[in-house]
């Protein structure tokens, strides 16, 4: 369209804007018939290139035969040209940033020669960003002794092994076969079941099995309950036959060096330490983010698209792959979302005000050159499929956020407060020294 069409075009337009529910708006288009005119005589051109028509090569057919021949195609054609040109003078005029797809209804051109649609359409809030230079965050040191004692004993316990037993004991694992029997009459039976035998356990698969021996046919005397409902109360015997025994045993330093392929324990506890170190940083960080969100939710009170709240719980949803959640999940669901799409337009609005954290060029390369690092591929590979997902606006949503939460960070007044852990084991669950399990205890030396 040229420049005289469009000036000519903003005397023929008129646009309303009615407020639906939250950020809904409905924007009533009308444009006169000299605007119509135009745009038949434009569509008009449009078709003429495209169509063939007897007699004449395509494109060279005069345009009063085009417009007579094809007048419902270019009726379209001006309606498209009409209800496009018209939605963006609108949002122009009133300032209208769309969300969602607009819906148009009742597009025409009336008796009169005059166009008339309405398009329904959610937009962006309007959000003056504040309170988030100097903003009095507070942060909890977390205990790296502690965290590092954790995850080392969360290495033994994974590289645990089960050895066969002869006899029960405090904490093994039995596997057995078991019988309900009242009388001579089978009520119940169960096959390859699995306990862990502890003291203060109730019979049948309680402490009764303490001694008990692998092979052994153990008897065991009990009250039946109401799960039973035709012989409640009534007294069985239940038979037991010890199949398996087995007892968790940790490896010792060295078989979780072996097991972890390190090339020594010192070397190993340098790599969990590393590990441990990153993800303090990770959680202190998030935590910091978390009450920088907070706060800023608190200063500013708008409305979120009910579209990309829907969008959210449903992704949220899924990603825990929970199917039919019942209405008190949904209510929870529905407000982490909520809060997320908070969160991104308030980042949005603060990016948009401080000109200096604008994303470069070499910023994005170097987080899809990490990014493809870590899933084992070349950038360029990654770079394609991003493309060819529609994810890139993904990475600067990711990059952005990034930089913002940097910017008040940065910028905020942060109290730490510093967490305290006092390790009261004996012994290391490394078998070493107290300084190699990185927790407080002290040595029976004192160092």
């Amino acid at each position: 369209m040229t420049e005289e069409i469009k000036e000519q075009e903003k005397l023929h337009h008129v646009v309303s804007v009615e407020n639906l529910e939250g950020l809904k708006r409905k924007v009533n288009i009308t444009i006169d018939m000299e605007g119509v005119k135009l745009a038949l005589d434009q569509a008009v051109e449009v078709v003429a290139k495209k169509v063939q028509i007897n007699g004449y090569r395509k494109g060279k057919a005069p345009k009063q035969l085009v417009e007579k021949r094809c007048s419902d195609e270019v009726k379209n054609v001006a309606l498209f040209m009409l209800t496009q040109s018209g939605f963006s003078r609108a949002c122009q005029e009133q300032r209208l940033v769309p969300l969602s797809e607009p819906k148009v209804q009742n597009a025409d051109i009336h008796v009169d020669g005059s166009f008339n649609c309405e398009v329904t359409l959610e937009v962006k809030p309007t959000i003056v960003p504040m309170g988030y230079i100097g903003m009095s965050l507070k942060k909890q040191t977390l205990d790296l002794n502690m965290m590092l004692e954790q995850r080392l004993s969360d290495l033994y316990e994974y590289h645990c092994v089960r050895e066969v037993r002869k006899e029960v004991q405090e904490g093994f694992e039995v596997t057995l076969d078991f019988w309900i029997l009242l009388g001579d009459q089978k009520i119940n039976e169960g096959k390859d079941q699995v306990f862990v035998i502890k003291k203060s356990q109730e019979e049948p698969f309680g402490e009764n099995l303490l001694g008990a021996k692998m092979g052994d046919i153990q008897t065991s005397s009990v009250v039946l309950p109401e799960s039973y409902p035709e012989y409640n109360g009534q007294t069985a015997i239940v038979k037991m036959d010890i199949k398996l025994v087995t007892e968790k045993v940790k490896p010792t330093a060295d078989q979780l060096v072996k097991k972890m392929q390190a090339p020594s324990y010192e070397e190993l506890l340098s790599i969990v330490k590393t590990d441990v170190e990153k993800t303090i940083q990770h959680q202190e960080r998030a935590a910091l983010e978390e009450q920088v969100v907070d706060k800023l939710i608190e200063i500013h009170n708008f409305l979120v698209p009910e579209s990309w709240v829907a969008d959210e719980e449903k992704y949220l949803i899924n990603q825990i792959k929970m199917k039919n959640p019942d209405e008190e999940v949904k209510k929870t669901f529905h407000q982490m979302a909520e809060r997320n799409v908070k969160r991104t337009f308030l980042i949005e609005s603060i990016y948009e005000v401080e000109k200096d954290i604008k994303i470069t060029e070499e910023e994005v390369e170097t987080f899809i050159k990490k990014e493809a690092g870590r899933l084992n591929t070349s950038t360029l590979a990654l770079k394609s499929e991003l493309k060819k997902q529609n994810m890139l606006d993904g990475v600067f949503g990711l990059i952005k956020n990034s930089k913002v939460m940097d910017f008040i960070i940065t910028n905020a007044q942060i109290e730490e407060i510093m967490s305290t852990h006092t390790c009261h084991q004996e012994e290391c669950l490394c078998g070493q020294e107290c300084k190699q399990c990185f927790c407080e205890t002290k040595n029976k030396n004192g160092n």
